[in-house]
């Protein structure tokens, strides 16, 4: 913005020495008419002589009499720079079509390690989910191309904990003699999560020394 009125400035000066005729130097900048037809963006049709500009876009760039800048309801706004510095204020009663993050992909993994032994059977840790969303699929990957493995998926939520139940069905991540496996079907899936939600691995079966990585791909909700 700054750039933006040197630029300005340097155009009215250039062309003061270019047309002295002009008479703009011995002239009062609230006396010098613009054009306001190009006036849309940061500028209006308000701002119709050179002293009004000026004093609009010094209000941009923080050197007004104001420190706070509001938006009206039919502004559409872009931050591209906000620093540490930026703060807003208000409770955004008046604000819509702003979503809090959803829509936006995220994963859960699980890392089930043998560590240097055949994984074993049994629950293999859980990890609490802090927002609401939808299972899309799984990715299962080994380190090793010989052996099998499968493995259940449980949730469970704040009232039921420590009890997990299955929310694969019987479409359960597995691989035999390979080493990647997915699943977008997710046939028989209780694939909705809600915040609060512990999800819980669970080897039913392992013949592979080394580690099996189970991802889920999820959307907010």
């Amino acid at each position: 913005m700054k750039r933006f009125v040197f630029v300005v400035l340097f155009i009215i000066f250039g062309y003061s020495l270019v047309y002295p005729e002009s008479g703009w130097q011995g002239d009062q900048a609230s006396e010098v008419k613009t054009d306001t037809i190009n006036f849309d963006n940061q500028l209006s049709a308000a701002d119709d002589s050179v002293q009004k500009a000026l004093e609009t876009l010094d209000e941009l760039i923080g050197g007004g009499s104001s420190s706070n800048q509001s938006l009206n309801t039919t502004d559409n706004v872009i931050f591209n720079n906000i620093t540490s510095t930026g703060k807003f204020s208000g409770d955004g009663s008046g604000l819509t079509g702003i979503s809090a993050g959803t829509g936006l992909p995220e994963k859960i993994e699980f890392i089930i390690d043998g560590q240097g032994s055949t994984i074993v059977t049994g629950a293999s840790g859980h990890k609490a989910i802090p927002y609401n969303c939808t299972i899309d699929y799984w990715e299962l990957v080994t380190n090793v191309t010989n052996g099998n493995i499968t493995l259940d998926v449980k949730s469970s939520n704040y009232t039921n904990y420590p009890v997990f139940t299955s929310i694969a069905a019987s479409a359960k991540p597995a691989l035999a003699d390979i080493n990647e496996s997915t699943d977008s079907t997710l046939s028989g899936w209780a694939k909705v999560l809600v915040k609060g939600d512990r999800v819980q691995t669970q080897v039913d079966s392992a013949d592979i020394n080394g580690v099996a990585v189970l991802t889920l791909y999820v959307t907010k909700n």
